[in-house]
């Protein structure tokens, strides 16, 4: 592996102060690969031990997938030690679209019986329905939208409910997601296992959007103590700083300026 990109990010480690390191490298030089490589050393604890969390993001959610696989098969002697230190983070009805009706049978009947619970069934069984046929992409687009805007947020807010009832404290709710009866939460909400991860994978939106870790309440990373002193790689700089803007721009959508 080209090393002067490693000893580059070590270098800026080294330095007291936080900023902006950029790796001016050309197209095509591999800089992808030499983070992934990068990452999974920290993971092995071979480099950056002053490190406590790295954070991967770059604007395409297909890249978040390329360079997390490629550091995956990278661990295939040693797939536990990937799996406890590393996290892919989606939104969170993505996760839900994705993974809801696979879990649904060991959600507890209390859960179930929620209307949010059933209306969310119903409508992940009728976008899975519709993907099976020749529908335009228009009404696709649209029952996924009511999914996010709709029956996943109000499922969250119940089940964050239900789990309160059991679980007074973060703590007491964090042991029990890790308890068999409710550790289906963690395949339909990874998001819950954010602050036990070192390593963190994103889009720079869901940076900027918001977390909701469902044992304890939402925040926003980008300030939050997650990424205090942590390492941050962020691919496709000038992308990233177009999605920055665009969401700054949706913040102010949502007050009245004068």
């Amino acid at each position: 592996m080209d090393k002067s990109m490693q000893c580059a990010v070590e270098n800026f480690v080294k330095t007291k102060e936080n900023g902006l390191c950029l790796i001016d490298m050309p197209t095509g030089t591999g800089k992808t690969f030499l983070t992934g490589k990068i990452i999974g050393g920290f993971i092995r604890g071979e480099i950056l031990q002053n490190v406590k969390t790295i954070i991967y993001l770059t604007p395409q959610k297909k890249n978040i997938d390329e360079i997390f696989n490629d550091i995956r098969r990278d661990f295939s002697d040693a797939p536990s030690l990937f799996d406890a230190n590393v996290l892919r983070i989606y939104a969170n009805y993505e996760s839900v679209l994705d993974k809801f009706l696979d879990v649904y049978d060991r959600i507890p009947y209390a859960i179930q019986n929620r209307q949010s619970c059933k209306d969310l069934k119903k409508q992940i069984e009728l976008y899975k329905d519709l993907l099976t046929r020749n529908i335009p992409k228009d009404i696709l687009e649209s029952t996924v939208s009511e999914i996010r805007k709709r029956y996943e947020i109000a499922f969250r807010k119940d089940l964050s409910e239900e789990l309160s009832k059991i679980a007074k404290n973060k703590r007491d709710r964090k042991a029990k997601i890790n308890s068999k009866e409710y550790s289906w939460i963690k395949d339909i909400y990874p998001a819950c296992l954010t602050e036990d991860r070192k390593v963190l994978f994103m889009t720079v939106d869901k940076f900027v959007s918001g977390n909701d870790p469902i044992i304890s309440k939402p925040y926003r990373f980008i300030s939050h103590s997650k990424t205090k002193n942590a390492l941050i790689f962020i691919d496709e700089f000038d992308a990233t700083k177009d999605v920055l803007l665009n969401q700054e721009i949706q913040n102010c959508t949502d007050y009245k300026w004068i």
